[in-house]
């Protein structure tokens, strides 16, 4: 029950009496949870009078409702009110479901006697068939907007478990769930607010995917909020008076807020210049302002939710968050494999044997719309082999654009800093730790910010971390892959180096298994990929012979892969 459904049941206990102006503004701020002091700071009035005010109230309420009423328990009271007035037209229409009662203004017209309510109270403490929750909402006010439609569910069990633990027991008031892209944090953030919605009075679900500006989202929010009372027109004009209207609202009535795609908002680190400090989670121009939002909301008291989904943490969480605190973030990962290969078997009838699921399902992280993808493409061009499937993709010849056009988006958003470690970890093949990266780079400036950068691309959900190493998911590290030899192959192109300096292709102490890998994965295309732009074998030879001349020429000091990596690929050639 929000202020105003408690303010019209008043006045139908009260009539035909009704409250004045000053009851009205006690009432309101006593249901907010505020002091007589903080309501004198607010309206203006004196302390004393407005205790007086209150006091004179709360008898008023006590001799109507046959029980003692106080500013510390009028919400429990008359929400308990209200229940009876729900259970006893429950008792009345037995075919009507207990969970499908409307607790509205309505029943607050309807007439009941003292004595009735009193037996209604008893039944509710003893027929614990018939009781109402105390924290159950029956019919919240919910707008879905651009919510999808979550026909199929599968697992997340942990994910829904933990995050109604935050929301609902520990009352957090600010969340993340953060994720890749295709790994289903807006089809659960759906499923969590459906899941919730006995808890809250109003839930609200809005897209940034086109980018709203903050101003829009908060007058969207309080006309919802204020059952369209309010409007732009009404409200402050500026962007701080909107944030505290909205927090009003959060205080009056227990709201779940959810927001998706937030990365939409966020500037990506393409934009920094090699020597600037990493910083993930800063807004693009002009929407700075949310960010204002989420630190007010996560700081300021009130008794509501603000769920986000997006692929980078907003700047505000790393000093708010933790296990202590009311804000909270969750690191989405891919299902587990019995959920992921029910999610392949939505797209038809497949074969394989438990190796070729395992290995589809492992290379894909679990990722949900990654395997819908590629099962839709199993049964097109394969008839629903899967064992065919692994073979093309152990040549590395099947790429789906969809897959790839999601994995490039969130790659280019990425600092010069953070692409050259992601092609490390690409080059490494495996689980690598901090000091073995540490040792692998040559150059002052990237060795120096390496913690900063793994930091970053953490928050950027694209890199793992496995006890102290780190690596990248098989799709994205396929991705990088290619990324990093088309990189070098325009370099050999041109003749201007710059990754062939910095980063090794085959690694001389790397065991065999991960050289053949290297060999396999990196230096044979990269060698027919140059042969094809330069027109033949020869070519090529030539012109790698004269950059290695040059890089011999110029006597740099310059710590160098250069000259390791031209060799290898003549020797790869002449292999």
């Amino acid at each position: 029950m929000n202020t105003e459904e408690a303010l019209i049941l008043l006045d139908n206990l009260l009539k035909p009496k009704s409250l004045n102006s000053i009851q009205e503004i006690v009432f309101r701020h006593a249901w907010e949870g505020m002091g007589y002091r903080e309501m004198a700071r607010n309206c203006g009035y004196d302390a004393n009078y407005l205790k007086d005010v209150g006091s004179k109230l709360w008898k008023l309420l006590s001799e109507i409702l046959n029980q003692e009423v106080t500013k510390s328990n009028v919400r429990a009271v008359l929400g308990r009110y209200t229940r009876s007035l729900s259970i006893q037209t429950s008792l009345q229409t037995p075919q009507t479901q207990l969970e499908d009662v409307v607790v509205s203004s309505k029943l607050t017209s309807e007439v009941i006697s003292h004595q009735n309510y009193k037996e209604t109270l008893d039944r509710e403490s003893t027929n614990s068939d018939l009781a109402v929750s105390s924290v159950a909402i029956a019919h919240p006010r919910i707008d879905w907007g651009e919510a999808v439609d979550v026909v199929v569910f599968y697992g997340r069990n942990e994910e829904l478990t933990e995050f109604q633990k935050w929301i609902v027991d520990e009352e957090c008031r600010l969340v993340a769930l953060l994720g890749m892209g295709g790994l289903g944090k807006t089809t659960l953030s759906v499923k969590l607010a459906e899941k919730l919605q006995e808890h809250f009075d109003y839930i609200i679900w809005r897209s940034l995917r086109n980018a709203p500006l903050v101003e829009e989202i908060l007058v969207d929010f309080i006309q919802f909020l204020s059952q369209s009372q309010e409007t732009e027109a009404t409200l402050a004009k500026d962007i701080n008076g909107r944030i505290l209207r909205l927090l009003e609202y959060l205080r009056s009535s227990r709201c779940l807020l959810v927001l998706d795609n937030v990365e939409t908002i966020l500037q990506g680190g393409d934009s920094l210049e090699e020597t600037d400090t990493i910083r993930v989670g800063n807004y693009l121009p002009g929407y700075e302002g949310y960010g204002e939002l989420f630190k007010r909301v996560g700081e300021l008291r009130h008794k509501s939710c603000m769920l986000i989904t997006s692929r980078e943490k907003p700047k505000e969480f790393s000093s708010l968050e933790g296990d202590g605190f009311p804000v909270r973030s969750w690191q989405l990962t891919g299902l587990q494999a019995a959920e992921a290969r029910k999610v392949v078997q939505l797209k038809g009838d497949f074969s394989g044997s438990e190796e070729d699921w395992d290995n589809v399902i492992k290379h894909y992280a679990g990722n949900p719309l990654a395997l819908k993808i590629v099962a839709a493409a199993i049964q097109e061009i394969l008839d629903g082999d899967i064992s065919k499937y692994i073979e093309f993709l152990n040549k590395g010849l099947l790429v789906f654009d969809d897959l790839r056009d999601s994995l490039e988006h969130q790659f280019n958003r990425l600092s010069k800093a953070e692409k050259e470690i992601m092609y490390w970890l690409a080059i490494e093949r495996e689980p690598v730790a901090l000091s073995e990266l540490q040792k692998n780079i040559i150059l002052p400036i990237a060795k120096q910010k390496l913690p900063e950068t793994l930091r970053a691309l953490g928050q950027r959900s694209l890199i793992e971390k496995q006890g102290i190493f780190f690596t990248q998911k098989p799709d994205l590290m396929e991705l990088v892959t290619q990324k990093f030899i088309e990189c070098i192959s325009e370099e050999i192109i041109i003749e201007q180096l710059s990754l062939l300096h910095s980063h090794f292709l085959v690694k001389a102490q790397a065991k065999d298994c991960i050289k053949e890998d290297r060999i396999r994965l990196i230096l044979a295309p990269l060698a027919k990929k140059l042969v094809k732009q330069l027109g033949s074998k020869a070519n090529l030879e030539i012109r790698l012979k004269d950059i290695l001349e040059n890089c011999r020429e110029s006597q740099s000091f310059e710590p160098s892969y250069a000259e390791e990596n031209l060799i290898n690929i003549l020797r790869y050639l002449n292999s």
